[in-house]
C-alpha cells in the first residue's frame, strides 16, 4: 500500500448529513406525487442541475412541473435545501487532525443553491479545494470527474484515498486506481479508515 497523501472526501451522508425527507416534508409532498422525488438519481434536469448546464430558474420550472405545484425560486430554494443539516458531530475534530498528515479535498455531485447552505461550514476550513459537479460540469460516476480530481490532488491514483457512501460511485474511483472505502453518517466510521491508512 503506497503513502497516502491526498484524501478525496465525498460531502453528503460522509461529512453532512443530508435526508431527502425534510425536503419532502418542507414541500407538503401529497401521497401522489412522493414517488416523483424519488428518482432524482435518473431525473436528467436533476443531472443537468448537478453539472451547472441549467440554471435555478430553469430547474425551479422543471422541478414545479415534476412535483404538480407552482413554486418560484424562493419556493424552491427553502424546500430543496431542507435537505441539507449539519456536519456530523466530531467531524471538525477528525478532519483537523487528518489534515495534519494529508491534503483533503471535498468533492461532491450538488448544485449552486445546495452549496450556498454549506459552504461556510466551518469543517471546510480544513480542506485544500472543492470538488464539485456544478462547477467542473462533470459529475460523479464520469470519469471526467474523477481524473479533474487526480489531477488536482496532484498525486498518483495509488496515493489517494477516496471516501464515499454510494457504490457506483467508489466503483468509478476503483477503476481509476484509487484506493476506495465506503463510509455513511459516522464520523466513527470515517475515523477508523483514517486510522487503516495511518492517516491520524
Amino acid at each position: 500500500m503506497s503513502k497516502i497523501q491526498a484524501v478525496l472526501l465525498d460531502i453528503g451522508n460522509v461529512l453532512i448529513d443530508v435526508d431527502i425527507e425534510r425536503s419532502k416534508k418542507a414541500f407538503k409532498l401529497k401521497s401522489f406525487n412522493k414517488e416523483a422525488f424519488e428518482n432524482f438519481k435518473n431525473w436528467e434536469p436533476h443531472h443537468q442541475f448537478e453539472k451547472g448546464q441549467i440554471s435555478v430558474e430553469q430547474f425551479t420550472k422543471h422541478m414545479s412541473d415534476k412535483l404538480e405545484m407552482r413554486l418560484n425560486v424562493e419556493k424552491l430554494k427553502d424546500g430543496w435545501n431542507a435537505c441539507i443539516g449539519e456536519a456530523f458531530p466530531g467531524m471538525l475534530e477528525l478532519l483537523t487532525e487528518a489534515r495534519k498528515n494529508v491534503s483533503l479535498f471535498a468533492l461532491s455531485n450538488t448544485n449552486e443553491l445546495h452549496y450556498q447552505v454549506f459552504a461556510n461550514y466551518e469543517i471546510f476550513n480544513c480542506f485544500d479545494e472543492f470538488l464539485l459537479s456544478h462547477e467542473q460540469g462533470h459529475r460523479k460516476p464520469e470519469v471526467e470527474f474523477f481524473e479533474k480530481a487526480i489531477h488536482i490532488a496532484g498525486y498518483g491514483p495509488s496515493e489517494i484515498l477516496y471516501v464515499d457512501d454510494l457504490e457506483e460511485n467508489l466503483e468509478a474511483g476503483k477503476a481509476l486506481g484509487l484506493n476506495v472505502e465506503h463510509c455513511k453518517n459516522s464520523t466513527e466510521d470515517l475515523k477508523s479508515i483514517f486510522q487503516k491508512y495511518f492517516i491520524i
